[in-house]
């Protein structure tokens, strides 16, 4: 026999395989499972499936659920946003690293899942520069080029340690 309507899984994003010799879709995800989906519309297909008759497929949209968005701001401006109930990813504008700003994100946008800042850094490392560099010297330049501060004693021991590690 031949198949009246193919139904396919995996794929987020909902949406039908032009190509097949039958009806067939990806049905996608229910909800917003990352970023990458943040917009995205959610559904469901209604199928009608009776022998000797092709299928009719009827996509349903679903309203449920809570979103996932990104804001960007200054702290300011991130307090004063209207976010609803949705998931954020927050990129905060700063002058330069900022330790415990998460927190304090949070503590006025609590659905925040991700707390980015955002600054102007110094331009990344020449690859020659990095050549020249022991592993140990390489992880301190990468540290102070994401973090804009050189990293503790206490983090340089432990990457000796790992390092010796994975080395032996």
């Amino acid at each position: 026999g031949t198949a009246h309507y193919v139904a396919l899984g995996h794929i987020h994003k909902p949406q039908a395989v032009r190509a097949a010799p039958c009806p067939a879709r990806y049905c996608g995800s229910l909800i917003q499972l990352d970023f990458g989906e943040r917009g995205q519309k959610k559904s469901v297909v209604v199928v009608e499936a009776t022998p000797g008759r092709k299928a009719t497929t009827r996509q349903v949209p679903i309203s449920g659920g809570r979103g996932l968005r990104d804001i960007s701001g200054t702290l300011a401006d991130l307090e004063r946003a209207d976010v609803g109930d949705d998931y954020l990813r927050v990129t905060v504008e700063v002058d330069g690293p900022t330790p415990g700003i998460a927190e304090v994100v949070r503590g006025f946008l609590p659905n925040a899942l991700e707390v980015r800042l955002e600054y102007e850094r110094d331009e990344t490392p020449r690859e020659e520069v990095l050549r020249s560099q022991s592993p140990r010297e390489q992880f301190a330049t990468y540290y102070h080029h994401s973090h804009g501060v050189e990293p503790t004693p206490e983090l340089l021991g432990a990457f000796d340690r790992v390092h010796e590690d994975v080395t032996t």
